[in-house]
Formats: C-alpha cells, structure tokens, sequence
C-alpha cells in the first residue's frame, strides 16, 4: 500500500468525507491548522501547504506549466489529507526498509517502531543516532545484519545481527556472543556480560607501550582498537639490547602474544642493554638488577639468584633473560 495524498483546492467542500461534519474539516484546512485522527489502525492528517513544499517540481524548480499557471500555483494553497495505516507509520515494520518516512522537511529520516528513527535516503546505509553510519542486509524472514564501523572501512562491533523481536539485544559472531544496547542514550552504550561492563562502542579504547629504558626498542601491536578487538602484542628490542620481560599485569607473557581488548591499557616492557656490543658491564648490571628486584613474581630468594645467575653465566634462567649476544 502507499501513502494517500490527495492535493484540493480550499473551495471544495469536504462534507461527505467527514461524515456529516464539514466544518471540523473546514476549519482544518483554512485556520493553517493541521488536525490529526487517530486510532490503533490508522492516523489522518489534514492540513494545508503550498504546493511547491510537496515537490510537485521535477527537479530543477520547474513545474511543467506556463508560467501564468505557475505563478498561481506557487501563490496557492492546497489542502490536503494524509492517511497513514499502521503499516505506513512504521509501527508494524518488520525490517528498516519498511520504515515509514516523516513529513517535509525531514522526509529523508525514516522511522520504525522497534528500532526508532533513521536516515534512510542512502539505503543499504542508513544512520542512526547515536549509532552513526551503518550498512544494512535484512530481509523479512531472516532479519537485520548490521555492519557497525568507520568509513575508513574498519570494524567497530563490525558485523551484528537482530530483529523486531530481539531488539536491543544484538549477537555478535565475531565472539559468538550477545550484547545489550541501551535506547535513549547519547552514546553507542552496549554491555559486555562477559565482563560485566557497560562500553561505548563508538570510542576506541588506546593500547600504549612504556618502558624502562628509552630506545631499547619498541612493541608491534599498539594503537586504537574497539571493544572486543584483538591485537598481536610483539617485542622488538634494538639491536643493542634484550628484552628482559613485561611488568604488571603481562608478567611471565611470552615475547609476543594476542590481547583482546577490553579498556584503556598500557604495557610496560623491559629491556637491558647487551654487553657484547660494547656498554660497560658494570652499566649493564645497574639495569639489570632493577629490573630483576621490580619482577613480582620472584621471591627476594630468586631475585638474589637471578643477579649471581647474570654475574656468572651472562643470563639467568630464573629471571629469564640474558646480557650476553646469544
């Protein structure tokens, strides 16, 4: 079905439409009112607007008429009468592609019930806010695929799916989980039940390096990532140093590893020059012991051990690193 709309001149009378009550009408379309009947089926709208405000031009302000007979029409008024089923405002829209569009000059939004309203213009991508920009797959029986991300092409939750039914709750196969958005936010709010947390998915979370030693080398894998992303966390020592382990909450992680991430994280890498190449040992040995004692997972008796194990051989198989060139 489509929308009804029918354009008449203000001096035609409306009596047989509202059964016996033309002056309701009447007063509707020249008190520049616009009246609105409802019921759980159907909503009339009856107003007036020139007839330009309709887009009856076809394009380029050019109505298809003498110039006579468009200067009366930009001068005129209309009335008119909307008559929107329950369908046609959106209220029973299965998928977004059936959302009802909103009257002049915000025709370019869309609105369905369970999902509210939408940008639609650009269907497949549509925008919602506080969502942003998204691509859209649906279909009737299958329901709503959601592509959530930048327009750089990255993924932010990436691909998602829901329906009229399950609405705001939206599975991510990505971790083979559901979420939770909140409506009536002014942020992209979802909850990882996972971890028990509310996050904002248009935000990115940073992952920075600190180290112990300032050009000892650096660490792959950092930068800006969404909730849930995951990254390859890689030691690169200089060519003049060893790495000598994380600290914090990566202690006793191998060199490299994947991290998902889930908040704001810094990792914080030590490295301790080489004596082959040249620094004096007893330089070494100063870096080397504070690494050691701030290692939390050693006891005063291993950390002791550790520093005769680096005296002795150049490396230590307890603390786990070396200050010789293997």
């Amino acid at each position: 079905m489509n929308r009804a709309r029918w354009y008449l001149l203000l001096s035609i009378c409306f009596s047989a439409i509202l059964c016996g009550n033309p002056y309701a009408l009447e007063y509707a379309l020249t008190g520049r009112k616009i009246h609105n009947l409802q019921s759980t089926t159907y909503d009339l709208v009856v107003g007036q607007e020139l007839v330009y405000n309709f887009g009856l031009s076809n394009g380029d302000g050019d109505l298809g008429e003498s110039n006579a007979t468009k200067t009366n029409l930009f001068s005129s008024e209309h009335a008119y009468l909307d008559l929107w089923t329950d369908y046609l405002s959106g209220e029973s829209a299965i998928i977004l592609f059936q959302g009802a569009p909103m009257r002049e000059p915000l025709n370019d939004w869309k609105h369905a019930k369970w999902f509210g309203y939408f940008r639609g213009e650009n269907y497949p991508w549509i925008y919602n806010f506080p969502l942003g920009w998204l691509y859209v797959h649906e279909s009737v029986k299958d329901g709503v695929w959601i592509w959530h991300g930048e327009k750089t092409g990255a993924d932010k939750l990436g691909w998602v799916w829901t329906d009229s039914e399950n609405y705001p709750y939206f599975y991510v196969p990505s971790i083979a989980e559901w979420t939770f958005f909140e409506k009536g936010n002014n942020f992209a709010q979802f909850y990882d039940f996972d971890e028990k947390m509310w996050f904002n998915a248009n935000v990115p979370y940073q992952v920075t390096f600190d180290t112990n030693l300032n050009g000892g080398g650096t660490v792959a894998g950092i930068g800006q990532f969404y909730h849930w992303h995951k990254t390859q966390i890689t030691v690169l020592p200089n060519p003049a140093f060893t790495f000598a382990g994380w600290s914090g909450e990566f202690y006793n992680f191998p060199k490299s590893f994947e991290l998902e991430v889930l908040k704001n994280q810094s990792i914080y890498t030590n490295f301790v020059p080489l004596v082959s190449k040249g620094t004096p040992v007893a330089e070494v040995m100063n870096y080397a012991v504070d690494v050691i004692h701030a290692m939390e997972g050693l006891s005063e008796v291993q950390k002791e051990q550790s520093i005769a194990e680096l005296l002795k051989y150049g490396s230590s198989e307890t603390a786990g690193f070396s200050v010789v060139e293997k």
